[in-house]
């Protein structure tokens, strides 16, 4: 536990960088220093590239002075821990949850080897637990993401117990919109996630220079806000049909007329979802227009007539 990183924004907060920071931020956002060894296809941490995660970039310090940091500036009402994939991930987690619960409510985020790690990270402190599926296509799982245990079927099987372990509602996964998959595939596996008592979180794909999937165009935004449409309606307990869908799997009406539509959205469906007080400021995207919301709106009408242009369109 000699070094740990941390999010660029959480730096600034605490003071160990100068930077100045507009968007609201409530959750300390830090990950363990030890390299991944697993190599998804759209990750800069598999690739050498271990000072950045999506579009932020995570400096590294000591982690006594984070420590100090956090305890001498007491403005965080969360801690998230993302664990890298490697073979002291359990070993690390385990120490530093223990430390960090200390100081106050940790969500940590890593992938499980087996069902033990998800029990022992919840006796070591934390009271939310992310297992990120990523990917919301079985078949581009298996071509972007799989490796070793981290599987399709395993991902689901540890969210699942993670469940049974956390309690609905307090586990989280990511799903990246924009990795190939089809609308159909994407509702779908929300619609699965939100089930078993999972919160999805979207993401859009970012392209990462040094990555496989670095010339991979991110998704346009109206097709984002279709589908984060899409997931308020889905947590709303809204069922999609087959007949919502058209035949290529695209998106091309909701189970709601636009009147209904329009009651049902609020400033929150375009906002972060996931642990409490995550606003997860630009993380993939740039702060001219971004996918996930950091803070609420007024006005809705604007989002939500991009996710209908999306809908209406042949595209």
């Amino acid at each position: 536990m000699e070094k740990i990183r941390v999010s660029i924004g959480t730096a600034a907060k605490l003071g160990l960088v100068s930077l100045k920071m507009d968007a609201p931020m409530y959750t300390a956002y830090m990950m363990t220093s030890e390299p991944c060894v697993a190599s998804c296809a759209y990750c800069a941490q598999g690739y050498g590239i271990a000072s950045r995660l999506s579009r932020i970039v995570w400096p590294e310090y000591p982690f006594e002075d984070v420590l100090r940091a956090l305890r001498e500036k007491p403005i965080f009402k969360r801690i998230c821990l993302q664990v890298t994939y490697n073979p002291r991930a359990h070993r690390d987690m385990i120490l530093y949850t223990r430390v960090l619960s200390e100081i106050g409510k940790i969500s940590v985020s890593f992938y499980p080897m087996n069902h033990y790690e998800i029990q022992a990270i919840k006796d070591a402190g934390a009271d939310y637990i992310g297992i990120s599926l990523d990917v919301a296509s079985k078949e581009l799982f298996k071509k972007y993401r799989e490796y070793e245990s981290i599987t399709w079927s395993n991902t689901l099987d540890m969210l699942m117990y993670a469940v049974e372990v956390f309690g609905r509602g307090r586990v989280t996964s990511h799903v990246i919109v924009g990795l190939g998959e089809n609308d159909k595939e994407l509702i779908r596996v929300l619609e699965t996630l939100v089930d078993m008592g999972v919160i999805p979180s979207l993401m859009a794909f970012t392209p990462i220079k040094g990555t496989p999937l670095e010339n991979l165009e991110p998704p346009p935004i109206e097709r984002y806000r279709a589908i984060q449409v899409a997931l308020e309606l889905i947590m709303s307990g809204v069922k999609f049909r087959d007949d919502n869908f058209d035949n290529n799997g695209k998106l091309r009406q909701y189970p709601l007329d636009e009147g209904v539509l329009s009651r049902v959205i609020k400033s929150t469906t375009f906002m972060v979802r996931g642990c409490p007080w995550c606003t997860r400021p630009y993380y993939n995207e740039n702060p001219s227009r971004p996918y996930n919301l950091p803070k609420p709106i007024g006005d809705t009408r604007s989002l939500l007539l991009e996710a209908i242009k999306y809908v209406k369109s042949d595209s």
